[in-house]
């Protein structure tokens, strides 16, 4: 009996753009940089190396320069592979290609249907729960400060919040016990 294989799939990665003159040679100096002074910070070290950018010389920046030039041929080329390559994967698999992707497509467009409900559900939940919270009653204290507060405020506009509410607090205390019992409970 003979295993049964499955046909080995062709991955196609697409080339790395290239690094222009001032990245190469960041790349270059950030080693140094970074052994030199090694508690630098990313931002210190963008600084610090955009201003070593800044100084140089044409002569040496020409050099970077011509290496970004042999990564843009280099990145051209691949390019080029790439695009072939693509194009013989792409005619070799139409066949395979459309029922897979039509399966992509049903996954995808089942996954979104999915979190949207779910989405919805938590929206819904939130909404009940918001609604069923009922305000409690509120205390004696609270309807004593409702009452004492503006009050309070038009003999001490000056006060902060803070210590009219000790204010309040001290005159809720030297309340007698049949007064808050009555009034406000």
């Amino acid at each position: 009996m003979e295993k049964k294989t499955k046909d080995p799939k062709i991955k196609l990665e697409e080339p790395k753009h290239p690094l222009n003159a001032y990245l190469l040679f960041c790349a270059d100096k950030r080693e140094a940089i970074l052994q030199s002074n090694p508690r630098i910070t990313i931002g210190q070290l963008g600084k610090t190396l955009g201003a070593m950018w800044r100084k140089c010389n044409e002569t040496e920046k020409e050099k970077y320069n011509q290496l970004a030039k042999k990564e843009r041929e280099r990145f051209e080329k691949e390019q080029k592979i790439y695009e072939q390559a693509k194009e013989i994967f792409r005619i070799e698999s139409s066949s395979e290609s459309s029922s897979e992707e039509d399966h992509r497509i049903q996954t995808r467009s089942q996954t979104r249907e999915i979190r949207e409900n779910e989405e919805k559900e938590r929206i819904k939940r939130k909404i009940e729960k918001e609604t069923k919270q009922t305000k409690k009653s509120p205390t004696g204290y609270l309807l004593f400060v409702q009452k004492v507060l503006p009050q309070i405020k038009k003999d001490y506009e000056r006060l902060r919040v803070a210590e009219m509410g000790k204010i309040i607090g001290k005159m809720w205390r030297e309340l007698p016990k049949e007064e808050k019992d009555v009034n406000f409970i």
